[in-house]
């Protein structure tokens, strides 16, 4: 062209101010034709320790600015490297443990850990010194009060490394709900005006339980109760159409005898056609 100023358009990312070396190592496109960049940051041109860390990353061009993805660092290993707190019931904390390792520098140090997600505890359980490696041992801990569901964060790791002052570490899982419904979406079908068509809701848990009640905000629903404490009820559930046609769309609602009042929803369908 050329280029005569680092402060342009073609600028992805700006290392000089940091002193670091910048190395692309391979180019690609994304499904959408974008460009995705690997690339290698380094203290120095020379090998060996002294120009620690190597820092990989990646750049997506997202079609208005520069996605900067990826901290896979040379000198620190994450083990494992991503948290995953599998099918953990709502309502009980889950453990897990990390280990952090650096190798080059005996004074490195995990600082803090932070993330915004409040759900989460960390404790540093132990730390191990050598004149060539530091290892820490983390306890990552998702709390009870987390809401059921998937989840995808991250924790921060706050070090004394002025290169490279924080590590990302991905913290993903599911909080299932100590009652479930199935179908979570119940298709009644197509009927005419003035019938009316059961199904059935299958509702269970963990532990036996009773149903307190069921409500929808449409009174053409009815619903049969069972007061017996059991860890599975099948229940019917009666739509009656009137004489309005149309989609009908209602929410159940289902509430429980479990700890902390726990309850269920679902989604019921149906489409009401006139006998003409």
């Amino acid at each position: 062209l050329p280029l005569t100023e680092p402060d342009n358009p073609a600028l992805v990312k700006e290392y000089q101010s940091d002193k670091r070396n910048v190395y692309m190592k391979d180019i690609t496109f994304d499904k959408q034709g974008q460009p995705i960049i690997l690339y290698v940051t380094s203290g120095g041109w020379e090998a060996g320790p002294k120009n620690d860390p190597r820092i990989w990353q990646t750049a997506r061009w997202t079609g208005s600015e520069w996605d900067i993805q990826g901290t896979i660092r040379s000198d620190v290993v994450l083990n494992p490297w991503r948290v995953d707190f599998k099918d953990v019931r709502q309502g009980q904390p889950s453990e897990q443990t990390v280990n952090v390792t650096h190798a080059g520098r005996a004074d490195w140090q995990i600082l803090d850990v932070r993330s915004a997600n409040p759900h989460f505890e960390v404790e540093l359980l132990s730390e191990q010194r050598t004149s060539e490696q530091v290892a820490y041992e983390m306890l990552v801990r998702l709390k009870g009060t987390a809401p059921a569901g998937y989840f995808q964060d991250q924790l921060s790791l706050v070090t004394n490394d002025s290169r490279s002052e924080s590590l990302l570490l991905p913290v993903q899982g599911s909080v299932l709900s100590p009652v479930t419904v199935s179908p979570a979406s119940l298709f009644l079908g197509v009927i005419q005006t003035g019938q009316s068509v059961t199904k059935r809701l299958v509702v269970r848990a963990a532990e036996p339980f009773r149903i307190l009640d069921i409500d929808c905000d449409n009174a053409a629903f009815e619903f049969e109760i069972s007061d017996e404490a059991k860890p599975l009820h099948m229940i019917p559930v009666t739509f009656a159409a009137g004489n309005s046609r149309g989609q009908v769309v209602e929410t159940i609602r289902i509430a429980t005898d479990l700890s902390g009042g726990a309850e269920a929803s679902c989604t019921a369908t149906a489409k009401v056609l006139s006998r003409d």
